[in-house]
């Protein structure tokens, strides 16, 4: 089964650190169906890295989330984002690995029962504010957990 990836620089990111984004992750968002769908597998499984590549969105295949996948960033904010899927969703609403300085305002998130909504792997400086389902909290330093 493949699915569809939606590039924020498709619809006017920069990615830069200095320019806002939002609008272009909101533009993205717009235009996304995310259906969900997945095998529990397929939910655990593990992305390759592809340091040494360009890493084009096909070669990642399904993806450990069924909304954010963000990886290898320093300083990102998401505001007024909502994720919500069609069908039972067996991944996390995000899923954020090796990224530091992000915030999370205003976000809301579908959620199963007894599946996460937020999955982080080596994340630093992580604040969730005013995000339903979410307590406010600044977290520092995580290696790996899932809530």
């Amino acid at each position: 089964m493949k699915l569809p990836v939606y590039n924020i620089i498709d619809f006017g990111a920069r990615g830069d650190g200095k320019t806002l984004d939002t609008p272009s992750i909101n533009k993205a968002i717009e235009e996304a169906a995310a259906r969900g769908g997945v095998t529990a597998k397929q939910a655990l499984r593990e992305v390759s890295r592809f340091e040494k590549e360009n890493p084009e969105p096909y070669r990642f295949g399904i993806l450990p989330s069924c909304g954010f996948f963000i990886r290898h960033v320093d300083g990102i904010q998401l505001e007024n984002v909502e994720v919500r899927f069609m069908e039972k969703e067996l991944r996390p609403a995000f899923y954020l690995d090796d990224v530091k300085n992000a915030e999370f305002l205003f976000v809301k998130a579908q959620k199963e029962e007894s599946i996460p909504s937020i999955a982080l792997r080596n994340v630093s400086n992580l604040i969730l504010f005013c995000s339903p389902g979410f307590d406010d909290r600044k977290i520092e330093t995580i290696e790996n957990d899932k809530f």
